[in-house]
């Protein structure tokens, strides 16, 4: 199965390089798209895409990721999503995981978050999407949210039909105090 990871807060952020390497760990073969640098808060846009409009990327490496291929682009997490969902860079993905996102994505605001936008970005294209968050740094656990992103793509890759999109928020303990998973409302805000 394919797998696009992606962010929103720059291709070498920690938690997506958490979520990249336990997603590998697992036999995924995945690709990272990923804007070059911070882009919170950036929604659903696509930056600027003008007639004959270039958006600039550049192909990455990383040694802890042999063979992963990963491109950062000049533009927010949506763009990249909706390149690689285009098949711009070879097949499309089966899975968007978008993080993993240090602070919570859980009120009404999610909606201009480009954390969760990534994955409704996914959406609006035929392909599942995953978003995934968990605390503040210093207390935030990127080695228990990589875990618990790594069940939910193996639930979504086998229950879950096209399109779906989970937003998943994992607390800050240690993968043995997590007790388990629940469906909650979005907050006022």
């Amino acid at each position: 199965m394919r797998i696009l990871v992606t962010n929103d807060d720059g291709i070498d952020a920690p938690g997506l390089h958490a979520v990249a390497t336990a997603l590998a760990t697992e036999g995924y073969e995945i690709t990272i798209a990923a804007p070059r640098g911070e882009c919170s808060g950036s929604g659903s846009s696509l930056g600027t895409l003008e007639h004959g409009a270039e958006i600039a990327y550049t192909e990455r490496r990383f040694g802890h990721l042999p063979g992963v291929q990963a491109l950062s682009f000049d533009a927010p997490p949506a763009f990249a999503v909706f390149a690689a969902c285009a098949g711009v860079f070879g097949a499309p993905p089966d899975l968007v995981v978008s993080g993993i996102n240090p602070g919570p994505n859980t009120g009404r605001m999610i909606l201009n978050s480009s954390t969760v936008a990534a994955a409704l970005t996914a959406s609006t294209l035929g392909v599942r999407g995953l978003a995934v968050s968990c605390g503040f740094p210093p207390e935030h656990r990127f080695d228990t949210a990589g875990r618990i992103a790594v069940s939910a793509a193996q639930w979504m890759l086998a229950h879950s039909a096209h399109p779906a999109v989970l937003n998943v928020n994992v607390p800050d303990l240690h993968i043995s105090e997590v007790k388990g998973v629940r469906m909650g409302p979005l907050a006022p805000r």
